[in-house]
């Protein structure tokens, strides 16, 4: 249970299809022309979300090899400075976890626990070592990792425009771009000599009043199993009364990872 809830914190961090409730379908298009990596990332930087706060519901489908889950997810994002996840099943709350810059916290009212701590035990589980951004931004399907100084090799392929670089630790990552709005469609994160791997897929985008945020994401990750999750956000609005409230019950056990 502490590694789903991990894996969907990360997400959260992460069916049929359904009506966007929010906003409508943003256009996207094939890429055709070659970019320089400097036009494409300036592209993008154009899609980044200038907001205080966030709120989004939605549904989280998960699939491993032993287990099927679908469950409610309600997340609020303090740009920035942290991140609030409430999951519920069948509109039961089940789990809460609180995310900032310097730590991870999350409580579980199945079996009342609790853990408090760094993001150590989540690089562990993911393979690659994660901050408070790159999770934001795989919420917000903005570039993983800080562009400035990273030598990306640019080219073009199946239609996106792709970037990747590697890095001394032996990660490669791998972006590809749509071509009108250089949006990001998918993200590949590979372990150099290992078979782990996770993608990161965003096939629709969502306009919300003037804010472009994902409508979809899948996550499919190679890490000690194989795991698929399905995001869906049904539901967004941007800096409208969103008080973050997060307490950990008194008589809830610590846990340590």
């Amino acid at each position: 249970m502490e590694k789903l809830f991990y894996i969907l914190i990360l997400i959260a961090l992460t069916t049929a299809c359904k009506t966007i409730k929010s906003g409508y379908f943003v256009e996207q298009s094939t890429a055709t022309v070659n970019k320089t990596t400097l036009v494409i990332l300036n592209e993008h930087a154009k899609n980044t979300q200038l907001f205080n706060q966030v709120s989004i519901r939605g549904t989280v489908d998960y699939t491993s090899n032993t287990i099927n889950q679908e469950v409610g997810m309600h997340i609020k994002i303090e740009k920035d400075k942290q991140i609030l996840v409430s999951i519920n099943f069948k509109g039961f709350p089940i789990a809460k976890a609180l995310i900032t810059p310097q730590k991870l916290s999350y409580y579980q009212n199945l079996n009342s626990t609790y853990y408090e701590g760094d993001y150590t035990a989540l690089n562990h589980i993911v393979g690659k070592d994660l901050t408070y951004s790159q999770l934001q931004n795989i919420l917000l399907g903005q570039l993983t990792d800080d562009p400035i100084n990273r030598n990306f090799i640019t080219s073009m392929e199946d239609g996106f425009h792709k970037l990747s670089y590697s890095t001394p630790d032996q990660t490669q990552s791998t972006y590809y771009l749509e071509g009108q709005s250089a949006l990001l469609k998918k993200e590949e994160i590979t372990t150099v000599n290992s078979n782990q791997k996770v993608t990161i897929s965003y096939p629709n985008y969502q306009k919300v009043a003037n804010f472009t945020i994902p409508a979809t994401i899948n996550i499919h990750a190679q890490l000690e199993q194989t795991t698929n999750i399905h995001i869906e956000y049904n539901k967004v609005t941007f800096n409208e009364d969103n008080t973050i409230k997060y307490k950990i019950p008194t008589s809830y056990k610590r846990i340590y990872l």
